[in-house]
């Protein structure tokens, strides 16, 4: 796979008005892919803290996801 990204604007209603600005990155590895995501433009410090916390949740579910689906194989 050749290096590609994704940019999006990102809005959950209960936040603001405002919509933050998401930026996912793939990269080559020996592995496999390598993926890396920036999340910027919070409205204020309590929403980037609720979406950090959001992501660690999400990301670490992925991980325990990924390394259950490399066992099985």
């Amino acid at each position: 796979m050749r290096d590609r990204a994704l940019s999006y604007t990102w809005k959950l209603g209960t936040h603001s008005t405002e919509s933050s600005l998401l930026h996912v990155v793939f990269l080559d590895h020996p592995d496999g892919t390598e993926v890396r995501i920036h999340h910027e433009r919070f409205g204020d410090a309590a929403v980037r803290d609720e979406h950090a916390l959001g992501w660690r949740g999400c990301l670490g579910k992925l991980e325990r996801f990924v390394a259950d689906a490399t066992m099985s194989v």
